[in-house]
């Protein structure tokens, strides 16, 4: 699905929610492309096995609603979700200065 299809289904996804119920997330390939990039940046926070704090999850989500532009709220809870996607896809591997992604 292109980006440009991703924002036409957030716009119809904000219009048909339920009354009082928040937009899901909508994370385009540049959101997640973004979030990535903000884990690799905080890898020394990261434990073994890659497994961050919610102190790292917390500040994820911050740094992404600063940037949002469709969807609902990327939450803590939701960039951690969105971490376990996309981690074992576009990682190759984890070095002592940086990570390698695709």
């Amino acid at each position: 699905m292109s980006d440009n299809d991703q924002t036409s289904q957030a716009a119809t996804s904000q219009r048909t929610s339920a009354p009082g119920k928040a937009a899901n997330a909508i994370w385009t390939s540049d959101d997640k492309l973004t979030l990535v990039r903000f884990l690799a940046d905080k890898k020394s926070e990261a434990g073994d096995g890659m497994l961050f704090q919610k102190k790292t999850w917390v500040e994820a989500s911050q740094m992404m609603t600063g940037i949002q532009m469709v969807g609902g709220p990327k939450t803590a809870d939701a960039c951690k979700a969105k971490w376990g996607c996309v981690s074992s896809l576009f990682c190759i591997f984890w070095n002592t200065d940086h990570m390698i992604c695709r």
